[in-house]
């Protein structure tokens, strides 16, 4: 065990855990990576370009408010940066 003082709390085992963070540039494996702690160990995976995406999509409130404080040429902007067809 890491250092921890077990004695502090009861069955101190029972509550560790660990959060892994995964980062880097583009096309270094982090999707390869998460994929594969996924798969072998039944981690859950949080993918924060996903929450992103969904949180700006179109018609979401988020963007709307997007919107009306940068201009529809800040959207313009966004929509052709994030177009991943």
């Amino acid at each position: 065990m890491d250092n921890y003082e077990s004695t502090s709390i009861p069955n101190c085992q029972s509550f560790m855990k660990r959060i892994i963070g995964l980062t880097g540039g583009i096309a270094t494996g982090k999707t390869t990576v998460a994929n594969y702690l996924a798969d072998a160990y039944n981690l859950p995976i949080l993918d924060a370009d996903i929450y992103a995406r969904e949180a700006v999509a179109v018609n979401s409130l988020l963007l709307q408010q997007i919107v009306k404080r940068y201009g529809e040429k800040f959207y313009s902007l966004m929509a052709v940066s994030t177009d991943k067809n």
